[in-house]
């Protein structure tokens, strides 16, 4: 696989954003709501934390490393429940996982 850089990152991001956008007003998430409920929010702190990390330059805390660990709960919520129609938030939440994983979380090595 090809590093992601920072720029690629940011896309990245902004796609996710666009399909959780698209994903919450669907009538899945409604009809799912209580299962998804506590799912959302994990990656919208996992895509904010990256964006601190990108454009302020904050490294993430130990603490924090929580959430880029939910990719088997992701997988099971967007693949494995839904078919493939949102498999594309699992793919870019894993992409965007490796590369905080890849950059050390932000912290100086």
């Amino acid at each position: 696989m090809e590093k992601i850089i920072e720029d690629d990152a940011l896309k990245i991001i902004e796609q996710l954003k666009k399909r959780l956008e698209e994903f919450k007003s669907s009538n899945f998430y409604f009809s799912n709501i209580i299962f998804y409920r506590s799912l959302i929010p994990n990656i919208d702190i996992a895509i904010a934390l990256t964006e601190k990390g990108i454009i302020d330059n904050r490294p993430i805390k130990k603490d924090e490393e929580y959430w880029f660990e939910g990719d088997r709960f992701i997988q099971d919520a967007f693949n494995l429940r839904d078919g493939t129609e949102y498999y594309e938030i699992y793919s870019k939440y894993i992409s965007l996982v490796e590369f905080v994983r890849s950059e050390n979380y932000f912290r100086k090595k």
